[in-house]
Parts: structure tokens; C-alpha cells; sequence
């Protein structure tokens, strides 16, 4: 398998856990049960992908891992620690699907938002080696009106990898862009992520969004959510826009679909 990835040490203790857990909103007849109990593993500098309907839950256990939510019942452990000490030391990036740039900021500084709110200063190295792992070289001042919405984006992932996380979550970071650009940035983010080594978990409505990128894809219910499967992906990496037309990208697909449909949810079959 080649990989060719210029790693960062990896954490000594290893990767994500989670055991039954499980998050209701509200109380009483009001209670909404949004995630049944789930238990997951993620080993380290591994990349899943969950994948599910609107409402099923995925961001729901996007959110729980961040520390943005508190689980109802069971626990969650990332690399030894809670994800709530995870996020204190600042080892948990985040990119959404809105990229939330701040417009009077720079690439550069916006990039370089994370490390002054955690009091560690102006870091002109390590923004420079992001900006240039993204592909924006050549963009340091610019502003975020003066970019694609890819490229802002790409700024978004740029800036939750600046404190060098030890866990990755992007919670539909392409889903407002149009099919061929999110393509392009699919094969962008894998790049990254072969260079980087980082823990990351995906939230897709996308088949094959989820089939080119992950190393496994975590197949979620319709709500109440809860895991009807677990598919490894067979396919080495880099991956290659060729894979989307072979036949057993093709097969790969076809399996998730049938655990999705049977599991009556209505999915987003785009290409990655």
C-alpha cells in the first residue's frame, strides 16, 4: 500500500473510543432521542467516514466528540482523554460546511486565529507551511471575499490543523460546493491528510464522497440514530479520480447504498 506520508508522531495512546453512548434532547414526554447507544473505534492517524441521512445523528456524534455537546449516557475517549480535556488542550480542529472566516482577516490570520486564542502567539512558520500544504501559496493577505469558495474552505481546514490536532473533525466541509469542485477538494483533503497523519472523522451525506476518502465508512440509521454497519474501504491510497469510474468503486458503492436504502434513508449518490 503506498501512502508516502511525511507523518507527525502519532499520539502513544491510541486512537478513539467510544462506549454506549448516547444523546436526548429535552425530558420527559418532550424527549427526543437523537442517538441510540453506539460504541465506535478509530484507530490512530485513521480516517472514517459517517455516513447517513439528514437527522440520523452524525453531527449529533460530530458535536459529542468536540466537546459542543455532552453525551446522555457513555463515555468517549480520544488518544486516553476526554474530549472535553482534548479540547482544553487544544488538540481537536474543526472545519464545517459554512467556513466561518473572519472577513477583516487575512489567510494568514485567520489561519492563525486558533494558536492566539490558545496564547501560543504568531507562529509565521508553521502558517506558511499550511498555506502551502493547501495550495494557497501566493494568498497570505488575502481576503476572504477575494476567494473561492473552495479556497476558503481550504483556509478552513488550514486553520484546524494549526495547533496540530490530535483528532480531525469535518462535518460536511463540501457540501455547498458544486459537484466538480468538491472533487477536486476531495482529492485536496486526502493530500492533507496523507501528509499530516491526524486522526479525522467525516460527516457526508455522499456516497461516494465517503467510498474515495475513508479508510472505513460508518453507516448511520435514520433517527434515532445508531450504526447499522461498519465498511472497511479495500483501496490504496493516493486514490485517483480513475477509481470513481472502476468497477469496484462501483461495488463499494453499491454495498453502502444497499446497507443506506434498506436502512430506508434517502441519500446524496453525487460523486466525491
Amino acid at each position: 500500500m503506498s501512502t508516502d506520508r511525511s507523518t507527525v508522531a502519532a499520539p502513544a495512546r491510541g486512537g478513539l473510543m467510544l462506549e454506549n453512548v448516547s444523546k436526548t434532547y429535552g425530558h420527559g414526554s418532550k424527549a427526543l432521542l437523537a442517538l441510540q447507544p453506539t460504541s465506535l473505534r478509530m484507530p490512530v492517524g485513521s480516517f472514517t467516514a459517517l455516513l447517513g441521512p439528514s437527522g440520523c445523528g452524525k453531527s449529533t456524534l460530530l458535536r459529542l466528540l468536540g466537546d459542543l455537546e455532552i453525551p446522555s449516557a457513555g463515555t468517549i475517549q480520544v488518544n486516553g482523554v476526554s474530549p472535553a480535556q482534548l479540547r482544553r488542550e487544544h488538540k481537536t480542529g474543526v472545519a464545517f460546511q459554512d467556513s466561518a472566516l473572519l472577513p477583516w482577516r487575512s489567510v494568514e490570520r485567520n489561519i492563525g486565529l486558533p494558536l492566539e486564542l490558545a496564547g501560543r502567539g504568531h507562529d509565521g512558520e508553521s502558517i506558511q507551511d499550511l498555506i502551502e500544504l493547501v495550495g494557497l501559496g501566493g494568498f497570505e493577505k488575502a481576503k476572504p471575499s477575494q476567494l473561492s469558495g473552495g479556497m476558503r474552505q481550504r483556509v478552513a481546514i488550514a486553520r484546524a490543523l494549526v495547533l496540530k490536532p490530535h483528532l480531525l473533525l469535518l462535518d460536511e466541509p463540501f457540501g455547498a460546493l458544486d459537484e466538480m469542485m468538491r472533487q477536486r477538494l476531495n482529492i485536496e483533503l486526502q493530500r492533507i491528510w496523507m501528509q499530516r497523519a491526524t486522526t479525522t472523522l467525516l460527516v457526508t451525506h455522499s456516497i461516494q464522497e465517503a467510498a474515495f476518502l475513508a479508510d472505513t465508512v460508518v453507516v448511520m440509521s435514520p433517527r434515532p440514530g445508531r450504526i447499522l454497519e461498519e465498511i472497511p474501504i479495500p483501496f490504496e491510497r493516493p486514490r485517483t479520480t480513475e477509481l470513481l469510474s472502476s468497477s469496484d468503486f462501483h461495488a463499494i458503492c453499491d454495498r453502502l447504498a444497499r446497507v443506506l436504502f434498506g436502512g430506508g434513508a434517502e441519500m446524496d449518490t453525487s460523486a466525491a
